[in-house]
């Protein structure tokens, strides 16, 4: 059962942000800000950590600003609190500005964590980002259970995992990245 009227405290406030602060990000550049109020605690890009040359249109500095999104709600969820996600206006051109939050987290109410959520939680505290190439054989393939497990973590973020296993999706991949880029 979820309780109502819960107000995120300036201590539950200072812990999701310490693991949002977390989250991948454009070389590393943590291009978000955080502010809490009665509304809640939002996010906001910051622009002074654009990247100009590498991400001009901040495409990056967006994508960094969701990984930390994400991670916020994950900490949210593991303090046993129900996260309410608002996204805030995003710009039609140009690169993000500080002016209106990306996004406002508010708490709906109090629901124990379940053990894939802190289990979640705990994986923050631990990731790192691995450059390497997968490499064939034991460490390189993904088995079936593998992709199954991914696929079904994307959906939960209404999101989707497409896998390149084969020259065509090499190809398909090539040529969206490079219309991506």
């Amino acid at each position: 059962m979820v309780d109502t009227a819960v107000r995120l405290t300036e201590q539950d406030a200072r812990a999701i942000v310490e693991l949002a602060a977390l989250a991948p990000s454009i070389h590393n550049t943590q291009p978000w800000r955080w502010r809490l109020d009665g509304a809640g605690l939002h996010l906001f890009a910051d622009p002074e950590r654009l990247l100009r040359v590498a991400d001009h249109e901040g495409r990056q500095l967006l994508i960094s600003c969701g990984a930390a999104l994400a991670f916020a709600r994950f900490a949210v969820r593991s303090r046993g609190l129900v996260p309410e996600v608002a996204y805030g206006p995003l710009e039609e051109t140009g690169p993000p500005t500080a002016r209106d939050p990306l996004a406002t987290i508010t708490v709906t109410g109090r629901q124990p964590a379940t053990a894939a959520e802190t289990e979640l939680a705990r994986a923050i505290a631990v990731r790192h980002t691995d450059r390497r190439p997968f490499l064939a054989g034991e460490r390189g393939r993904l088995g079936p259970d593998d992709v199954s497990a991914l696929r079904r973590a994307a959906e939960t973020e209404a999101a989707w995992a497409w896998f390149v296993e084969d020259t065509d999706s090499r190809i398909t991949a090539s040529v969206l990245l490079s219309r991506a880029d």
